[in-house]
């Protein structure tokens, strides 16, 4: 009976990401790789403040291009955490899979 009981239960799978492109690499492949609903995606710093990541990405890095400014005003305050409730264990590994290959720091299920 337990075990139905745990089959019927969500899991949620969460992954922490270094630089914000990552996070949002990882919720684009679980709404239009696994269908999951929006609400089903929590996203969020894992510090108090704001945070675009702990390392320096995208438009906060010097430039390429000489006609435009290096930037050093990004918040880097830390990893960003995306969660995602799920239903079942193949929803459960495909998602742990593009967690996987997002190049997350850390994942856990619960």
């Amino acid at each position: 009976m337990l075990d139905a009981l745990e089959k019927a239960m969500s899991k949620t799978i969460s992954g922490s990401f270094p630089i914000c492109r990552e996070t949002e690499m990882v919720v684009e492949r679980l709404v239009q790789g696994f269908r999951a609903e929006r609400p089903d995606i929590l996203i969020a710093p894992q510090g108090a403040g704001n945070s675009a990541g702990n390392l320096r990405s995208g438009s906060d890095v010097e430039s390429a291009v000489p006609s435009f400014d290096a930037r050093d005003d990004g918040t880097q305050d830390g990893a960003i955490d995306v969660s995602c409730a799920v239903e079942d264990d193949a929803t459960a590994h495909k998602v742990r899979g593009a967690v996987a290959q997002c190049n997350a720091s850390a994942e856990k299920v619960n």
